[in-house]
């Protein structure tokens, strides 16, 4: 069964589903957001790809309908996508994977690691990133 983006409506259903996930990613967002609408494809395609039922979920609130999760995670820019652990904020490796790299190869190299709890802004690459990471993290928690 695929994972799709679960379209967060209320502090208590966010709450929610951080408390039924290992990790979660958070796309803050709103309608008129030209860069907003521009991601949510790539978004919608690494659900599909790297969520795992339990394990990471992807979420999607709107900062207008829904301003107090937006206020509680002091989210100030749109898109924002922030990354859950285990229901609280949590920092991930947000660059990019080299050509041949693998998640060995770049715990060896110090260079290679760019932590962050959230990434501003349409960032394909680090979205693509930080999805990848979690994905691989949610399913190696699941084995």
């Amino acid at each position: 069964m695929a994972v799709t983006v679960t379209h967060v409506e209320s502090q208590d259903a966010f709450k929610a589903l951080l408390a039924a996930n290992k990790f979660v990613i958070a796309d803050f967002y709103a309608d008129w957001c030209g860069p907003c609408k521009a991601i949510a494809p790539l978004y919608a395609k690494l659900a599909g790809e790297h969520g795992v039922e339990g394990g990471l979920a992807f979420a999607k609130i709107n900062v207008d309908t829904v301003p107090e999760v937006a206020k509680e995670h002091s989210v100030s820019a749109m898109p924002s996508f922030l990354f859950f652990a285990d229901g609280n904020r949590a920092s991930i490796n947000v660059a990019p994977r080299k050509a041949g790299a693998t998640a060995e190869s770049e715990e060896a190299d110090p260079a290679s690691k760019k932590v962050a709890d959230l990434i501003r802004g349409a960032d394909p690459r680090a979205l693509t990133a930080a999805a990848t990471r979690l994905g691989e993290a949610a399913r190696a928690a699941a084995e």
